[in-house]
């Protein structure tokens, strides 16, 4: 009986000892000759409360604003996004479609067949320069490529390689378009590396945004938090699954009036990388 448990013990240590020492990080990246398909689906509550004097906000009323206003919505939608092989400049050729969305704007994208072009490498998230097959203006594309680079520029994420239960954290800019205005935060993200399994790294995802802008005429005060699960494809570059549950809150001062605003957003995003 001593001698298992004995056994046991040792085991348990070992392999403690074992985990203690494995390390992860997290380096997203597009590889050459490979297929991604990402999923992303989103529900979003968005609640805009007024508060003020009674006269303003009859007049609200009286131009048809509901208070306070509500707005549900949910979105899904399936991209893909090709890599070709690796020139001699060490850089490769990436298409992006999107396969399936119920947003209106993309959905044209679906119907069209249209394929967003641009170039990557291992070490940076491609650029995307040319957009054919879609009926949309000059203009628009333009507009629609500058809104990708966008969200590319504001995808990052720690450097540090990570022993199970470390922690590592990154401060990202950010910004929001609430009506005509553009509300800017910082958004701290932490990854705690929690388990490895194989090629798949688990973390535990804290979030905390910061209000950073500061709008003349206007008392902007805000912020929120959010947590998730990540877990990465090591082997692949890129994330299996990412899901997330934010809660935002900012309130602004216009004087005789002001505005609530609170938001709550759930997503979940998977992906699939295969080989040509």
């Amino acid at each position: 009986m001593k001698k298992l448990f004995l056994i046991t013990f040792l085991a348990i240590h070992f392999f403690s000892m074992a985990q203690a020492e494995k390390e992860a990080s997290i380096k997203m990246q597009y590889l050459p000759q490979n297929i991604y398909t990402v999923t992303h689906n989103s529900s979003n509550n968005f609640t805009m409360t007024y508060v003020g004097a009674e006269n303003i906000l009859q007049s609200l009323a009286d131009k048809g604003v509901e208070n306070p206003t509500i707005q549900k919505r949910s979105a899904r939608n399936v991209m893909q996004i090709s890599t070709g092989k690796l020139s001699s400049k060490n850089d490769f050729p990436v298409q992006m479609r999107f396969i399936a969305s119920d947003n209106e704007a993309l959905s044209q994208f679906v119907k069209s067949g249209a394929v967003i072009h641009g170039r990557g490498t291992t070490d940076t998230f491609p650029i995307f320069d040319s957009i054919s097959g879609s009926s949309l203006s000059k203009d628009m594309q333009d507009v629609f490529l500058k809104a990708i680079q966008a969200v590319l520029s504001q995808i990052k994420f720690p450097d540090e390689k990570l022993k199970i239960g470390e922690s590592a954290s990154i401060d990202t800019p950010f910004s929001v378009p609430i009506g005509a205005m553009t509300i800017d935060m910082n958004v701290n993200t932490a990854f705690k590396l929690i388990a490895i399994d194989g090629n798949i790294a688990e973390y535990n995802v804290d979030v905390v945004f910061t209000v950073t802008s500061n709008i003349k005429g206007y008392n902007l005060v805000g912020g929120g938090d959010g947590s998730g699960k990540m877990y990465f494809d090591t082997a692949n570059g890129y994330y299996k699954s990412y899901t997330n549950e934010m809660n935002m809150d900012m309130s602004v001062d216009m004087g005789q009036l002001q505005i609530q605003l609170k938001m709550e957003q759930t997503s979940e995003a998977t992906a699939e990388v295969k080989k040509k």
